[in-house]
């Protein structure tokens, strides 16, 4: 199974840097209580219109 490193910075200039399963560039957003988020398999969610910038690096 591949695994993916994420570095996502918000707006609001918080950064969050994990390792996930899921390349998140190909997941479609889920509308959670009427906000659109993605959610990788381990449970990380983030509120798309928060999202800046995201990094996804594919681990060799």
């Amino acid at each position: 199974m591949k695994k993916y490193d994420v570095k996502i910075e918000m707006y609001s200039g918080q950064t969050f840097e994990f390792e996930t399963d899921s390349d998140v560039r190909t997941l479609k957003p889920m509308e959670i209580n009427g906000t659109r988020m993605i959610v990788t398999e381990e449970e990380w969610a983030f509120n798309i219109i928060h999202i800046k910038n995201m990094k996804v690096t594919e681990k060799v």
